[in-house]
């Protein structure tokens, strides 16, 4: 009786993954989550529930971005293109901090 195996190479192409945006909502004058892992070329988009106004800032010169002025109920998306650690703070408001990890 004889066997008879059959090997099969199957070469597969790395896939590359379109841009995610992730939401990073504003409440009670504190990011959620207030960490936050995404890859180069994402997006985090902020969503404000608060009743105030926020200016957001890096305070990372790896993840450096333009100020944004966030009105109160608003939103407002900032592309991350640099892998980096970094913070995002709020001019308004010193104690906001959210840690970004962009690989």
């Amino acid at each position: 009786m004889f066997s008879l195996f059959a090997l099969a190479l199957v070469t597969v192409a790395p896939v590359d993954s379109a841009p995610a945006t992730r939401v990073v909502a504003i409440r009670g004058k504190s990011f959620a989550p207030n960490t936050i892992t995404i890859s180069a070329g994402d997006a985090l988009n902020f969503q404000s529930d608060d009743a105030v106004a926020h200016r957001l800032f890096s305070a990372s010169p790896s993840l450096a971005f333009a100020v944004k002025d966030l009105p109160a109920g608003g939103a407002t998306t900032v592309t991350m293109a640099t892998p980096g650690v970094g913070e995002v703070r709020c001019l308004a408001h010193p104690a906001m901090k959210l840690k970004v990890t962009v690989n």
